[in-house]
């Protein structure tokens, strides 16, 4: 089946045969029970419109009543809403976004900087051993870090390790 469309269609079926004037020309179609069910064995019933994705993946709409809703359909599958990340991380990922050299210079500035004491003592005791990197405390730490540049880190690198 190429890319695109295909309707299974039975024409002893009122409201397959009703959808085939809305169909019209939009793609293929297989019609009768015995040729819909050879192409696509497990289908529900008809009409049922069948939508080969680019990548090969066949997806099946049984008895749409419309084409706008055959093409929302479509869309939706073309267009996958975006997976979010998230943003809550064990701290050691959290750890892994820093270079070796940045984590050496943001641990020697703890002999040095009280405050820098406090974010460290905060991370390597938060419950749960997560970091969550939309926290004001950790967005903070880690900004402060690359305002003083500790370990060479700066606000550019500071704004990637903080991105989910």
């Amino acid at each position: 089946m190429a890319q695109g469309y295909t309707l299974l269609h039975d024409p002893n079926n009122a409201v397959s045969t009703a959808f085939l004037a809305l169909y019209g020309t939009s793609g293929a179609a297989i019609t009768g029970h015995d040729a819909c069910v050879a192409a696509f064995p497990n289908i529900q019933g008809f009409p049922t419109v069948v939508y080969q994705e680019a990548q090969g993946a066949n997806h099946f709409l049984y008895a749409p009543p419309d084409m706008s809703t055959v093409t929302a359909w479509r869309t939706a599958i073309d267009n996958p809403p975006a997976t979010s990340k998230p943003t809550v991380i064990p701290l050691a990922a959290f750890l892994m976004r820093f270079t070796d050299a940045q984590l050496t210079g943001i641990q020697q500035a703890t002999s040095t900087d009280p405050l820098m004491q406090v974010y460290i003592w905060r991370a390597n005791t938060t419950p749960g051993a997560m970091i969550d990197l939309t926290n004001q405390e950790v967005v903070g730490a880690v900004n402060y870090a690359a305002g003083k540049g500790y370990g060479g880190l700066t606000a550019a690198e500071a704004t990637m390790i903080l991105t989910p």
